[in-house]
């Protein structure tokens, strides 16, 4: 998907005032761990579930997402790590495993660099 089709989306979700969280591979990226993103996933607060289960409480989710910037003047609430790793480790596919491993260290890498800054 093209990052302008991401940022339409995006756009138009939050000028409807949808909810919604991303999760996928955007949200890898957003917490640390560049990598080519073929697709990205977006959870709305609706009846129709794309997961076909609940990956996490949506409300409580909702509520403790950060709001990062997408694309300038434009944010969007991505699912927190501690969630999106839990996602990850349940999916336990090939890609979703490396995601882990580089998540984990990116996770490290800002808790050294913030006691540095202590």
């Amino acid at each position: 998907m093209e990052v302008r089709s991401i940022e339409a989306v995006i756009r138009a979700l939050n000028e409807g005032g949808i909810h919604y969280v991303v999760v996928g591979g955007l949200a890898v990226n957003a917490h640390g761990y560049e990598r080519l993103k073929l697709w990205s996933d977006i959870h709305l607060r609706t009846s129709l579930d794309v997961f076909g289960y609940e990956p996490f409480d949506f409300e409580s989710e909702y509520a403790r997402a950060e709001r990062m910037e997408v694309a300038p003047g434009l944010a969007a609430p991505f699912v927190t790590l501690d969630t999106l790793l839990a996602m990850k480790r349940q999916a336990a596919r090939p890609q979703d495993l490396i995601d882990i491993a580089a998540l984990e260290e990116a996770r490290k890498m800002r808790k050294a660099g913030s006691d540095e800054q202590d």
